[in-house]
């Protein structure tokens, strides 16, 4: 009984985090600096869900602390984010995206309309892959089946088309001046053993297992997808130690705002992993 329980708890927090409760219309978030224009695309990760201070008045709920204000102010750049909750590279990165019942530009769209930037990251890929599904399932029911396991793989062969897709389109449209391209990964959710943190109750040591080899498959494929661009780069994310239910968790928990996502500490440690890649590019 507590596994469902438990379980509905995380459903709720997960369709509150997917579908963001604001009203207002603005469509990116804009940082002023000196040294270069940068560009931040992506999903709620990128948008930094979950945290204190918000960035802006729209519907895709971003906030000061998401890594790329950490990222624009550790390389000097002008940052626009334009990531929002809830993106896929269908809908967001190439199509339009349902924001709370407002329709979003494409954010490819919206970075094409500007002036060319020095710099784009983009952290995409998990929602395409029904990532939070799974990990829902592991609550409330049994995951880690090879059903499970065959549909995940399934979802990452489309991600795969459609992030080569996003990158291609990058290419063409600035031609032989194509910006730096950083893709991240995403940050493991899971430790490497279950505990008596109640924010696992109803997630046995199998089914642990098994979302951190999911976890490393996103990320996998992402990589694969991104290494065919010369101008693209992947930036590794590396949470061990600081994942759920550790003593210094960089990982919201179920009582926080958005849970699974990344704390303000976590997206600092996206962004010092993206300066780092963003260094070796130039």
């Amino acid at each position: 009984m507590k596994k469902y329980i438990i379980g509905a708890v995380v459903v709720v927090c997960l369709v509150v985090a997917a579908v963001i409760a604001t009203h207002h219309g603005k469509t990116q978030t804009t940082v002023t600096a000196t040294h270069g224009n940068y560009v931040a695309l992506g999903d709620s990760v990128a948008a930094g869900v979950g945290l204190k201070t918000d960035s802006d008045s729209s519907a895709c709920d971003r906030t000061n602390q998401a890594y790329s204000n950490l990222v624009a102010s550790g390389l000097n750049y002008k940052l626009t984010n334009l990531a929002c909750s809830g993106a896929t590279l269908t809908a967001g990165i190439l199509g339009q995206q349902n924001v709370n019942q407002l329709m979003a530009t494409p954010q490819l769209d919206q970075l094409f309309v500007q002036a060319k930037p020095d710099l784009v990251t983009m952290t995409i890929g998990a929602n395409d892959a029904g990532w939070t599904s799974f990990i829902a399932k592991c609550y409330t029911g049994q995951c880690g089946t090879a059903a499970d396991t065959a549909a995940l793989n399934a979802s990452l062969a489309t991600v795969t088309t459609n992030l080569q897709k996003t990158l291609t389109q990058i290419q063409d449209h600035y031609k032989t001046a194509v910006p730096h391209v950083v893709v991240t990964g995403y940050h493991q959710v899971f430790p490497t053993d279950t505990t008596t943190c109640s924010d696992l109750t109803g997630i046995d040591a199998n089914e642990l297992a098994w979302g951190r080899q999911q976890q490393a498959s996103i990320n996998d494929t992402i990589r694969k997808a991104v290494s065919g661009f010369s101008f693209a780069a992947f930036a590794p994310i590396d949470f061990s130690g600081h994942e759920l239910c550790t003593s210094d968790s960089w990982v919201q928990g179920l009582s926080d705002k958005d849970p699974y996502h990344p704390t303000e500490d976590g997206q600092a440690a996206f962004a010092k992993q993206v300066i780092a890649v963003t260094k070796q590019l130039k």
